[in-house]
C-alpha cells in the first residue's frame, strides 16, 4: 500500500507559492509601516500581523484547507481596504491635491489590483496555494500506516 500523502522530504516549492508569500510579506509592511510611524491608525497593525501570518503559513505548507481559507480572507480584507483608499484618496481631486491624490491612488489601485488576482487564484487553482499534498501526518507516522496496510 503506497504511504499517505507525500514524505515530508520531498516537497516542491513553486515560483507562484513563492510569489505569493513575497506579496502577503509586501501587503503586511503596506499597512504596518503607515500605523507604526503614526500616519494610520493603530489598527492596521492587526492587518499587518495577519498578512505576515498567512505569509508564514504559505511558506510552512500547512494543510490547503486552512490555507486557502487563510489566503482568500486576508485577501479579500486586502482588496476591502485598498479599494475603500482609492474611493477615498479619489475624492481629493476636486480639493486641488491633485500630486497627493496620484500618490495615494496609485499605490492603492496596484495593492487592489493584486488583492483581487490572489483572490481569484485562491479560488480556481488549488496547486498554486500548496503545491504539495496536505501534510497533516508526521513522517514516521505515514509510514507506519503504509506498513500496516
Amino acid at each position: 500500500m503506497a504511504p499517505v500523502g507525500n514524505v515530508v522530504g520531498s516537497r516542491t516549492e513553486s515560483s507562484s507559492s513563492r510569489l505569493l508569500v513575497v506579496a502577503f510579506l509586501l501587503f503586511g509592511a503596506y499597512w504596518g509601516i503607515p500605523a507604526i510611524i503614526g500616519e494610520a491608525t493603530l489598527s492596521l497593525i492587526a492587518t499587518s500581523i495577519i498578512n505576515i501570518i498567512t505569509s508564514i503559513v504559505l511558506f510552512l505548507g500547512w494543510r490547503r484547507a486552512i490555507t486557502k481559507g487563510l489566503v482568500v480572507s486576508t485577501s479579500s480584507y486586502n482588496l476591502v481596504l485598498s479599494g475603500y483608499q482609492v474611493y477615498a484618496s479619489s475624492i481629493l481631486i476636486g480639493t486641488g491635491l491633485v500630486l497627493f491624490t496620484i500618490l495615494t491612488v496609485i499605490p492603492s489601485l496596484v495593492a487592489a489590483i493584486v488583492a483581487g488576482i490572489i483572490v481569484l487564484v485562491a479560488y480556481t487553482n488549488d496547486e498554486i496555494i500548496s503545491p504539495h499534498s496536505d501534510r497533516s501526518l508526521p513522517a514516521s507516522a505515514e509510514r507506519s500506516i503504509a506498513s500496516k496496510g
